[in-house]
């Protein structure tokens, strides 16, 4: 039941939103599947076809302003046009064929001894140990070195550039900060993270050697403006290590307590191994880390009546599609047996997520190896939910094992 103060308006900032927005993207997807956001003069898209449909739409929709909500709603930030994800076609096209290789599912899969050896790695101590947090001790230390692997970046960088992607994302995804301490705080971070990469690139033009990563990729690419610079190539592996670092680590944590709050639901996936990439799979679904990115109109379009004029943002709300029911049977109910045949949770059309195979088997090895140490945990106190407009999940899930 959608309460009367939920179904009157929507703002992805709002309180009750970081509470707990799916009753008001029901409401939402039921009344209001294109709605404008006044205040931001936006819209946001709330229902599964709509968001699939404007996601392959390049000519209508444009990503060179930008994705996030600080791009399209508050307008705070401008989007980096040397940044291969905030391009359009045939642009873009150009890039992902340089990059897209390393991400291709065969590649991805010959990953796996390493990335198991990764998880290894980490959880060892842990379970020795016998409590730890889901996200901070195992998916945030995975994803760095996960990440740090396939792009070239030496491990032991990894935790320090991601405790500088911890500093400054938040502001890409929330309201800017409005004091002169916050903005340099951001500003510091993002400054340090474009830093290293420039001068990793620097470093590897000055001493090149026979390693094959995406440092190297990126260099000795050629693209439709050319050879890229340091600083081209330091933005576009700054991209795509807070892509590697961020979203995972959220995801994880919301697949483990979800598990928990479903313990019959767990106990399938214990009982079956089988079902460990289902229920991967549908924890992205039912609770998906990127809430929502977007696009800004390119030329008038109307949807549903409504007439959506050139320049305005528009929200495309992955987290309200994923739970459409006019896409999935019984959308509320987390059910590790279902196997829909497409989601939302890594966006749609030419910017489907690079990096969606690494993540979905990062998760996977790093469930199995929790399950297989403790199918019975139970969660301790701390849990913390991601309070962000754009980004959800979790930030700390303090647990136990348990046999």
């Amino acid at each position: 039941m959608v309460s009367s103060s939920q179904s009157k308006a929507y703002n992805p900032f709002w309180e009750s939103m970081l509470d707990d927005p799916f009753p008001t993207y029901r409401w939402l997807r039921d009344e209001h599947p294109v709605y404008h956001i006044e205040e931001f003069d936006c819209w946001a898209v709330s229902r599964f076809e709509d968001v699939m449909a404007i996601s392959m739409d390049n000519d209508d929709f444009t990503i060179e302003r930008g994705s996030a909500v600080g791009n399209l709603a508050t307008r705070s930030l401008a989007a980096d046009t040397t940044l291969f994800m905030s391009m359009d076609p045939p642009r873009h096209t150009a890039y992902r064929r340089v990059l897209s290789p390393w991400f291709r599912p065969s590649r991805v899969a010959a990953l796996e001894p390493r990335l198991r050896q990764i998880v290894s790695t980490v959880m060892e101590p842990l379970v020795k140990r016998g409590t730890f947090d889901a996200v901070q001790d195992v998916a945030s230390r995975v994803g760095a070195r996960v990440t740090a692997a396939i792009l070239g970046v030496p491990e032991e960088d990894a935790d320090p550039l991601t405790q500088c992607v911890h500093r400054f994302q938040p502001y890409f995804h929330h309201r800017p900060p409005d004091d002169e301490e916050s903005i340099a705080f951001r500003d510091a971070a993002a400054g340090d993270l474009v830093g290293y990469f420039v001068e990793l690139s620097a470093r590897r033009r000055r001493e090149p050697g026979p390693q094959e990563d995406l440092v190297q990729v990126l260099i000795d690419a050629e693209t439709p403006d050319g050879p890229l610079d340091d600083l081209a190539v330091a933005t576009n592996l700054m991209g795509l290590w807070v892509g590697g670092v961020e979203t995972v680590p959220k995801h994880f944590g919301s697949l483990v307590f979800w598990l928990h709050e479903f313990p019959e639901q767990r106990a399938r996936v214990v009982a079956d191994p089988a079902l460990l990439a289902p229920a991967v799979e549908e924890a992205l679904r039912y609770d998906a880390p990127t809430h929502m990115l977007g696009r800004t109109v390119a030329r008038p379009r109307i949807l549903h009546g409504v007439e959506m004029r050139e320049g305005q943002g528009v929200l495309l709300l992955y987290a309200s599609a994923n739970r459409d029911e006019r896409e999935f049977d019984d959308p509320e109910c987390f059910d590790v047996t279902r196997r829909p045949p497409r989601q939302l949770a890594f966006g749609g059309g030419t910017h489907l997520c690079l990096g969606l195979h690494v993540a979905r088997l990062e998760s996977r090895l790093m469930l199995e190896a929790l399950l297989e140490a403790g199918p019975s945990y139970v969660l301790e106190s701390g849990v913390e939910r991601c309070r962000l407009a754009g980004i959800h999940g979790y930030d700390a899930v303090p647990l136990s094992l348990r046999p």
